[in-house]
């Protein structure tokens, strides 16, 4: 269905009819939406005789939003260039993925038969196949309260329903691509550091700089060559497992990758380099750019007179992070702000990275479900937004190479 780019410009007669076209059972006990319903006298009556139908008009515009309309303004950068790909995984539980290695050929017997000769068909030559199972490790919840003296109000205004769902699902939606942006990067990182599956050699290409953050432009012109070589090595072997943790063999495309690399080293190369060249396509990599401020991991400390001390998230009763803590687990402490914070990059030696799209995945079983529940002594409803049982994961068997910047004088 065609999305809609501004749910706030309906009305809510349009709303109303929308909900009752969606969904039959409101439908079968209410009426077709006029102006007269969306007055002051059209609420008190319709509270009177069909209590349930406002709650349920409210409820079913979320549903009807969710699935219809566009609102959301963040974005999950890694997913919008292929390098994170998403699936739906109905059937949930743990996500299979299967990987057959290339079978080599046997030398032929058929040339050269005589009378009498025989050859056996029936040799067993099992095909080598590996099988990777990923569960489930990213589950969604958010509430919105919306109290009864709100709903009068949103209800009798003309546009106040389709203005009010659209900010409350822009905000919903932005919470959940905000979150999903941070496990992604969480992925990455994993990818970068595994122990399970740690990286070869062969995926690592050091360049000795002396100051990662002002490099020079030989230096510059250095890592580009470095990444370019290794990109032309990467897609000139017949197949190779040289460049993933899995070690296994298959052939490597460009269009398959992508870059990923920190803002200020693709705009200093852009600057330093690009602009004075007398060829610039030689200064160009041949693979999509995506920039990062960080590779994740990043951990938060609190330094004092030199002594850093670990720094934990603190949540309140609904698990709502709401400030810091110097204890795992601990209550949260008034005193630490996070401008007082330092920040410690476990991947700030790396410059860039090489990944195959699909290298991360992100498999959703259940989309957002809008369930309402009434506290009749608060007057208040809340709308519980959840999206259980789904996975963000980082597959081994795809290639990754890190680009890691070393000491030099």
């Amino acid at each position: 269905m065609a999305a809609v780019n501004d749910i706030s410009g309906v009305t809510n007669v349009e709303l109303w009819n929308l909900a009752r076209k969606a969904n039959p059972k409101f439908a079968s006990h209410t009426a077709e939406g006029t102006a007269d319903l969306f007055t002051e006298r059209g609420f008190e009556a319709l509270a009177r005789t069909d209590v349930t139908a406002i709650n349920e008009f409210f409820e079913i515009s979320l549903r009807v939003g969710f699935q219809m309309l566009t609102v959301s303004r963040a974005k999950n950068p890694l997913e919008g260039k292929g390098l994170v790909q998403v699936y739906a995984t109905p059937n949930g539980g743990y996500t299979q993925r299967m990987a057959v290695k290339s079978i080599k050929p046997v030398t032929p017997k058929f040339h050269g038969l005589q009378n009498g000769d025989s050859i056996d068909p029936f040799i067993v030559r099992k095909p080598e196949a590996t099988e990777r199972f990923f569960q489930q490790n990213f589950s969604y919840q958010s509430f919105v309260t919306l109290q009864d003296f709100q709903v009068k109000t949103i209800f009798i205004s003309e546009r106040g329903m389709g203005e009010f769902v659209a900010g409350v699902m822009q905000g919903l939606s932005n919470g959940y691509t905000i979150q999903e942006f941070e496990n992604t990067l969480e992925a990455l990182n994993k990818a970068i550091n595994s122990q399970t599956y740690p990286l070869q050699d062969s995926q690592k290409v050091e360049v000795t700089v002396a100051d990662a953050d002002a490099m020079t432009n030989e230096e510059l012109t250095t890592a580009i060559l470095a990444i370019k070589d290794l990109i032309s090595a990467m897609q000139t072997s017949a197949q190779t497992g040289a460049y993933n943790a899995g070690k296994f063999a298959s052939t490597v495309d460009t269009s398959d990758l992508v870059c990923i690399m920190r803002p200020s080293l693709k705009n200093r190369i852009a600057v330093n380099l690009l602009t004075g060249a007398i060829h610039p396509e030689n200064l160009s990599l041949p693979v999509e750019v995506i920039e990062l401020q960080n590779f994740g991991g990043l951990t938060p400390t609190y330094v004092v007179e030199d002594t850093s001390y670990p720094v934990f998230p603190a949540y309140d009763t609904n698990g709502e992070q709401v400030g810091w803590s110097l204890a795992e687990g601990g209550d949260v402490n008034p005193d630490l702000h996070d401008d007082m914070l330092t920040w410690i990059d476990p991947n700030e030696d790396v410059l860039a990275v090489i990944a195959q799209k699909g290298l991360i995945f992100e498999n959703k079983q259940n989309p957002y479900v809008v369930t309402p529940i009434y506290n009749p002594r608060g007057l208040y409803t809340n709308y519980w937004a959840s999206s259980a049982n789904n996975a963000i994961c980082v597959d081994p068997y795809y290639n990754l190479v890190v680009v890691k910047a070393v000491a030099g004088s």
